[in-house]
Order: C-alpha cells, then sequence, then structure tokens
C-alpha cells in the first residue's frame, strides 16, 4: 500500500519522468498534431481498496494453511 514515504515519492516521480519521455517519443514519431496537448501528472490518490485488499490476503493465507493441513494428513 502507498505509505506515502519520501522513497516512494522520488521513484514515483523517476517513474513518471520515464513514462513522459517515453510518451513524448512516441508522440513526436507518430502523432506530431498531439505535441503539446498531452499533459503527465503525478496525483495523490487515496487507497480506496485496502481493506478489502487486506481482507483477501488474510483469506488466501487461511485458505493456503488449511490446504496445507490437509495434506500433511
Amino acid at each position: 500500500m502507498d505509505t506515502g514515504s519520501e522513497m516512494q515519492f522520488s521513484s514515483k516521480n523517476s517513474e513518471i519522468s520515464t513514462l513522459k519521455a517515453s510518451l513524448e517519443t512516441v508522440v513526436s514519431a507518430h502523432y506530431p498534431a498531439m505535441m503539446g496537448h498531452i499533459a503527465v501528472r503525478l496525483v495523490a490518490c487515496p487507497a480506496v481498496c485496502a481493506e478489502a485488499l487486506n481482507l483477501l490476503t488474510r483469506l488466501v493465507f487461511l485458505t493456503v494453511s488449511k490446504q496445507k493441513n490437509l495434506l500433511e494428513m
């Protein structure tokens, strides 16, 4: 989950820079009329599904544990 740490922010900025450079290269080569009309921004996004993901993670762990117990019998 996104904790908003400084290291993650730096990593995300690096990823956005790479994506932006790649997108600019493709657009300039194949869609020159679109140059200057596309914006790439890093925006905060709340962890809407964090609770559901945590629940699913626990369910998967329980299922794997039960399967191992059955195999050991």
